[in-house]
């Protein structure tokens, strides 16, 4: 496991295998984005662990990848619209940011939030606000990289877009800070050529047939191969275990 404060200005050259992230939790060992998943991450020896951070009405940030909540007649709530007591009876599975960083890794933030007034309010919380260099923030937009830049100059960046021309504009913007792929994007041209231009990457294992985060041995090898610099995968145990074994010379 990497240094808490350290790990995502770390330098490449630093690392003997790619970093290892956990997927919204260990999720493949307990429900996505719970503490149970988190503290399942630390148990697993991730490098980090990935979660996805929503807004109550009253400004509360709870790890939550759906904005919306079902509610028990049918229908579906924004969970903007609930106050935190009302969405946790809702939800009670689902952890403030607060409880969720007490499992001790680093954090990689994924804010569902657009407004950009909605993600500055989620980075002030005094547990980023108080050790800035354990977590990473993902932006989704051109626009939000700079405001954030401005407001949270310590905190770095990883882009989660789509487009090639905006992560070119970031990656023009932003040397040292992370570029995020879809492992279906990836080839070692792309990853290299982003990795030139001062950038580290991070490749989102799974999609199309396979869920997000699904990753079997053969693809954490081959993205290892494709020099990742850190892999986003649901169950962190068998990544580093396959690491391991390749460092060592095993094929199996």
């Amino acid at each position: 496991m990497a240094d808490i404060f350290d790990i995502w200005r770390r330098p490449a050259d630093r690392r003997t295998r790619p970093l290892i992230i956990a997927h919204r939790g260990a999720s493949t060992y307990a429900p996505d984005n719970t503490v149970a998943a988190f503290y399942a991450a630390t148990d697993a020896g991730a490098d980090a662990v990935e979660m996805d951070i929503v807004l109550t009405h009253d400004r509360v940030p709870i790890c939550r990848h759906d904005s919306t909540i079902l509610l028990p007649g049918g229908g579906r709530r924004a969970i903007g619209r609930l106050d935190y007591t009302t969405a946790k009876e809702f939800i009670p599975t689902a952890p403030t940011l607060s409880e969720a960083c007490k499992a001790g890794l680093p954090i990689l933030l994924d804010i569902k939030e657009t407004s950009l007034a909605d993600i500055l309010t989620v980075l002030s919380v005094p547990d980023i606000a108080n050790a800035s260099g354990r977590f990473i923030v993902g932006v989704h937009s051109v626009s939000s990289f700079e405001v954030i830049r401005q407001s949270h100059p310590h905190i770095l960046q990883v882009a989660m877009i789509n487009d090639d021309a905006a992560l070119g504009s970031f990656t023009d913007q932003m040397p040292g800070h992370w570029i995020r792929l879809h492992e279906r994007d990836v080839n070692p041209s792309k990853i290299s050529g982003f990795q030139r231009a001062g950038m580290q990457v991070m490749v989102t294992c799974g999609g199309c047939e396979r869920q997000i985060g699904d990753a079997g041995p053969h693809h954490i090898r081959e993205l290892a191969l494709a020099n990742a610099d850190a892999l986003i995968v649901n169950d962190p145990a068998l990544a580093i275990e396959v690491l391991a074994r390749a460092r060592g010379g095993e094929v199996g």
